[in-house]
């Protein structure tokens, strides 16, 4: 996101530039919070929604993410009636190549869907690890606890577990 962050900073300062080096730097944070199984299936329109970022900002911000290798854009299609997911593809023209006839089959009912290309999604998978971009992530708990936990202790009167080398 670092990249990102210095291209939005570096170019001329309009306002869709500040907006989104704010929503950059909210990215952050927000993938931060998700759990690496979330992170392998990301919704910008859910990031928008929670972050409370503009949908048109998001769609750049994630489509310049991808630019930069940092996501990976991978699309899906789902039956209407019953939300399964039953195609997917790289790209929408592999979505729309699985089509016969304007129909696609679900796989797991056999059954041919009227296939509607605007149904098709579009979700991002996270190539690299977000960075510590708040000051309060860049602070290990390993060098916290140990001093709190001691502090703690040694207050309850237990200092025989306070010897060096147990924390």
């Amino acid at each position: 996101m670092e990249n990102l962050y210095s291209e939005y900073r570096n170019s001329s300062k309009t306002e869709m530039n500040n907006l989104l080096q704010k929503s950059a730097e909210k990215l952050d944070g927000w993938l931060l919070g998700q759990d690496i199984r979330k992170r392998q299936n990301i919704n910008a329109l859910e990031f928008a929604q929670e972050e409370n970022v503009p949908v048109r900002t998001a769609v750049i911000l994630f489509n310049d993410a991808c630019s930069k290798g940092m996501f990976t854009a991978k699309y899906r299609y789902r039956n209407p009636r019953s939300g399964q997911v039953i195609a997917f593809g790289n790209s929408p023209k592999e979505i729309r190549e699985k089509a016969v006839d304007n129909m696609i089959i679900d796989d797991e009912t056999e059954e041919p869907i009227c296939f509607i290309e605007e149904l098709i999604e579009k979700r991002f998978y996270l190539n690299e690890e977000p960075k510590n971009g708040f000051p309060f992530y860049n602070v290990s708990s390993d060098e916290i606890v140990p001093e709190l936990t001691k502090e703690f202790l040694s207050n309850e009167g237990m200092t025989e577990f306070c010897s060096e080398g147990m924390f």
